[in-house]
């Protein structure tokens, strides 16, 4: 069974890690050209889906290790737990915002950068990279 939970893990791990880096790229880029800004927004709710799977996978396979391996709640293990829950709140708000995203850049796709939706979005984008990069160290350090 603990074979099975890491392989669930680490799939879901890499879908996270990689779909954060994935969309800071873009996100980047999009700053500066409208082509990519185009396919950004469509981009990000095709996205959703596979982070969201993501963040599945690594809970289920995460909670299996945990049952499986009888890890100790304390010190990185316990900061490790409460930055996934912390990702999981932020990429609910993502998710909540991406309407708001979508509807701007139907309404003025011109100004969707100088938007307060976008840029919340991004911002919170941001965040919720650093923090899965930070569950990602404390995870190899453990």
């Amino acid at each position: 069974m603990t074979p099975l939970m890491a392989f669930l893990h680490f799939v879901g791990v890499s879908i996270l890690v990689g779909g954060e880096l994935l969309i800071a790229m873009i996100a980047m880029r999009a700053q500066k050209d409208d082509n990519t800004l185009t396919f950004f927004v469509g981009f990000l709710y095709r996205i959703a889906g596979f982070m969201w799977a993501g963040v599945i996978l690594s809970a289920v396979g995460g909670t299996g290790l945990i049952i499986t391996l009888d890890y100790p709640l304390a010190g990185l293990f316990v900061v490790k737990l409460v930055l996934v829950g912390v990702v999981i709140g932020v990429s609910l708000v993502m998710l909540l915002g991406l309407p708001k995203v979508k509807a701007a850049a139907a309404e003025d796709f011109s100004g969707l950068r100088s938007s307060s939706q976008f840029k919340q979005l991004d911002l919170i984008s941001r965040i919720n990279l650093l923090l899965v990069l930070a569950i990602l160290v404390i995870s190899v350090v453990m």
